[in-house]
């Protein structure tokens, strides 16, 4: 994980050093495996990028993958993927490759391959599916999504941000968290009027904040966590990369990869992610959630909500 000058995210959802909450040992296994070829040193925005990009593919993909691929795939130049080498050590990118070569396929990483009589859709299904399995490996244990949950069940009221992309996730995770707990805003618009919300969300007793951060990052989710920071609210939140030019800014992180084999990413993992927390959020509290559930079962049947 990146080593931020202010906040340290020590594990895949935990925040400051000495305050470990790791989703799973099995994510460490995962993304750590590429991880610790690019951890410790300090990367430029576009390095992250090309980071971010390898640690999201399959180690034996990552292993046999072009500098032309690499470039295309985090959106940066071939020269900047020859950089990125050097900066880790190596004498270029084929060093590199072969230093990745030697890393070991996790579990999700040996998912069924796509076969070459796959139609695109076919094939783009199944590095959909194959991101759910690495998902599934990484939350076996449940253990970072129980205590980002508590953090966030505690604040009252809770902010939820999340920009640009990210917001139908945030709209779809505040809705259903507003059914369970007495004060959730959902914000989707950055500029001086989020300021304005989360600093009065704070004044009304806020204690955390949760945060939704795909890429690519709005500079106004950003300058968001940044002012959490200075309020003193405990930031979760979910991305797709521990190397990502946000991650540094969070207590706690959740991570959870798109698919890239789109023109535009598909996010049934996130939402999956998303679906995982606010069922995480229910157990928390289930006496206080049960009855939450059921006053709002009846107000909806009394005005009629919904049809049949």
């Amino acid at each position: 994980m990146s080593v931020p000058s202010k906040r340290l995210p020590t594990t895949v959802a935990s925040g400051r050093p000495g305050n470990t909450v790791s989703t799973d040992a099995a994510e460490e296994r995962g993304a750590a495996s590429l991880a610790q070829l690019f951890a410790g040193h300090a990367l430029t925005p576009s390095q992250r990028r090309i980071a971010a990009f390898l640690s999201s593919r399959p180690v034996d993909e990552a292993a046999r993958i072009s500098i032309t691929q690499v470039a295309a795939g985090a959106g940066v130049s071939q020269p900047s993927v020859s950089r990125f080498a050097v900066a880790l050590g190596y004498r270029g990118f084929n060093e590199l490759r072969v230093a990745i070569q030697a890393v070991e396929p996790t579990t999700a990483d040996a998912a069924t391959p796509s076969t070459p009589s796959d139609s695109p859709a076919q094939h783009r299904i199944q590095r959909e599916i194959d991101a759910l399995r690495r998902l599934q490996e990484n939350v076996a244990d449940g253990a970072g999504i129980a205590s980002a949950a508590a953090v966030l069940a505690a604040s009252r009221p809770l902010p939820i941000v999340g920009l640009r992309v990210s917001a139908p996730l945030a709209t779809m995770l505040g809705q259903f968290a507003s059914k369970i707990m007495p004060d959730v805003r959902i914000y989707t618009h950055g500029g001086s009027a989020l300021t304005e919300a989360l600093t009065r969300a704070k004044l009304d007793g806020a204690t955390a904040l949760l945060a939704i951060g795909m890429p690519r990052y709005p500079r106004e989710l950003r300058d968001a966590l940044d002012l959490t920071s200075s309020l003193g609210l405990e930031t979760i939140l979910i991305t797709d990369s521990r190397y990502s030019s946000i991650a540094d800014l969070a207590d706690h992180l959740l991570l959870v990869e798109p698919s890239h084999d789109f023109t535009f990413d598909s996010y049934a993992a996130p939402s999956v992610m998303c679906g995982l927390l606010l069922q995480a959020l229910v157990e928390s509290q289930p006496k206080d959630n049960s009855g939450r559930l059921d006053d709002f079962d009846e107000l909806a049947s009394a005005h009629e909500f919904f049809v049949e």
